[in-house]
């Protein structure tokens, strides 16, 4: 008869081979799953080992955006014209886009740093930041639907994903609730005035344009190739626009909320419907410049002018 053998591996040994083979790679798991990945709006990735504790924003939108994500308590250090909400009045400030406090910026010892920027533009002192090798996100909502998924990016990196999460779903429902109430409205063609002098306007690739769309508004000026195009009165005698909605100065106090003098120079041009008509709306430029949740309140106001247009 054959001789069978039976081996007895020690109990020791035994518990720890399944320990290794068991803890091993989740050890490994569990510490890349600290690590926070996500894609700014320069398409760059944007990596923290851990929930930023130190956050400094660089634009007032940003800091607004922050704030929404649950995070505003985590911010050190603002732009100088960072003034929503309120409590943003008493963050420490660290210049603004034309000049940046480089030295109070590294004294700080962020951990995340959120800019204004695009894939093709930075300004120097955003570059500077990165070659620091500083963790900058770049924020530049190109559209509505744009500002609460940076919201989310914004929870993720901060630790307050649910959070950010939920005001950016109640954020695109009332967004939705508009669009099903005025989109499909009967058209009214809208000059949208930045400023008089120079005369300034949007293209159809600005946020504010597809907000006049979301409105059932149409741009007049929507097909020019530059996003904030300079024009001349000519141009806009010869578009006759229906309405004409101008936005005013963005101050660093948040008292820019007044309607322009300059809105009522059209009035001396009655040949332009916006202007016989008397249909001249002025809207509070930081409910509508700012890519943040109060682009909301901006919208509903376009959207009641140009109903009382129509």
């Amino acid at each position: 008869m054959p001789i069978i053998r039976h081996y007895q591996i020690p109990v020791f040994s035994l518990f720890f081979l399944v320990i290794t083979f068991l803890l091993c790679p989740t050890d490994s798991l569990a510490t890349e799953s600290l690590e926070i990945h996500v894609i700014d709006d320069a398409k760059r990735p944007v990596v923290l080992d851990q929930p930023a504790q130190r956050i400094i924003s660089l634009s007032p939108h940003i800091t607004e955006l922050i704030y929404s994500a649950g995070a505003g308590e985590k911010i050190v250090a603002v732009d100088d014209y960072s003034n929503y909400p309120e409590s943003a009045k008493s963050i420490p400030r660290i210049g603004d886009a034309n000049h940046l406090d480089i030295e109070k910026i590294l004294s700080l010892q962020p951990d995340l740093i959120v800019a204004w920027g695009s894939g093709q533009s930075h300004n120097q002192f955003i570059e500077q930041l990165i070659h620091l090798n500083l963790t900058v996100y770049i924020s530049s909502p190109e559209d509505m639907e744009a500002i609460p998924h940076t919201v989310e990016n914004l929870g993720k990196l901060a630790g307050s994903y649910d959070y950010a999460k939920q005001q950016s779903q109640e954020f695109r429902d009332e967004l939705t609730d508009i669009i099903n109430e005025y989109s499909r409205q009967a058209s009214v063609s809208v000059f949208y005035e930045i400023w008089n002098q120079p005369l300034f306007t949007i293209n159809g690739q600005h946020v504010m344009s597809k907000v006049i769309e979301i409105c059932g508004g149409r741009n007049v000026f929507a097909e020019l190739p530059i996003l904030s195009p300079e024009i001349n009165i000519e141009a806009v005698i010869s578009a006759n626009p229906d309405v004409i909605i101008a936005s005013g100065v963005v101050s660093r106090t948040g008292n820019g909320d007044q309607r322009p003098p300059w809105l009522d120079d059209w009035l001396q041009w009655p040949t332009i419907k916006a202007a016989r008509n008397n249909h001249l709306y002025h809207i509070p430029p930081d409910l509508i410049h700012r890519q943040t949740f109060r682009i909301l309140q901006g919208t509903r106001i376009l959207c009641e002018q140009l109903q009382s247009a129509r």
